[in-house]
């Protein structure tokens, strides 16, 4: 996962892509089929390096405390929290 090193992702914003990447957290989403959209949230990343450094380090944070092994293991038998999000 790209998160795990920081690595800012902008994903079409379909159901699944949607519950992994958190707009404006851990990433940007766009509308899908909207090439506008991803237009202007690439402009937004390459004009703004203080925000691609913050969700880099955001995805890079969630990913270790919800999607590792360890993580995992410990919140078997758990219900997952509402919403997902970090």
């Amino acid at each position: 996962m790209s998160g795990s090193v920081a690595v800012l992702v902008t994903v079409s914003g379909v159901r699944a892509l949607g519950e992994i990447v958190h707009d404006m957290v851990t990433g940007l989403l766009f509308p899908p089929l909207d090439a506008e959209a991803l237009a202007d949230a690439l402009q937004l990343l390459l004009g703004n390096q203080e925000l691609r450094r913050e969700l880099g380090a955001n995805a890079k944070q969630w990913v270790a405390r919800d999607r590792t092994g360890h993580a995992a293991r410990g919140r078997a038998g758990r219900p997952l929290p509402v919403g997902n999000r970090p």
